[in-house]
């Protein structure tokens, strides 16, 4: 399976997932405000998962090789997806911002953690 479709396949799964949590946590708001959370946090998690593993390759090369780039790379890659989705789900009118986001960012960070660890493996075995 190529690169392309493993991601495309992880984006789709995160969009349903993390949509359906959306959904969940916000239909005391109404059917509306749910259906328009899910929306929001679905394609989100479909965009970031797609995007997210670029940005780590690009900044970790940049970088070079080394705990700093590891460190520097998953706090970037981290505070992004936070600030990112707080503030979609805030134009969005969410107002269980933090439970509707929360999933996708702990697992996202580790993601990236888990990621960037990856790509100083790869680099100290070469």
């Amino acid at each position: 399976m190529s690169p392309l479709t493993k991601s495309v396949l992880s984006a789709t799964a995160g969009a349903l997932i993390y949509g359906s949590w959306a959904y969940w946590v916000n239909m005391s708001d109404g059917p509306q405000m749910a259906i328009t959370t899910a929306l929001v946090q679905g394609s989100f998690s479909f965009v970031l998962t797609l995007s997210m593993t670029l940005i780590l390759e690009y900044l970790y090369r940049f970088l070079g090789p080394g705990t700093r780039a590891v460190v520097y790379t998953t706090t970037f890659v981290s505070a992004f997806m936070f600030v990112t989705a707080y503030s979609l789900q805030w134009i969005a009118g969410s107002r269980e911002i933090l439970m509707t986001i929360l999933p996708g960012y702990l697992i996202g960070t580790i993601y990236a953690a888990s990621y960037a660890i990856s790509l100083e493996r790869v680099a100290r075995e070469t």
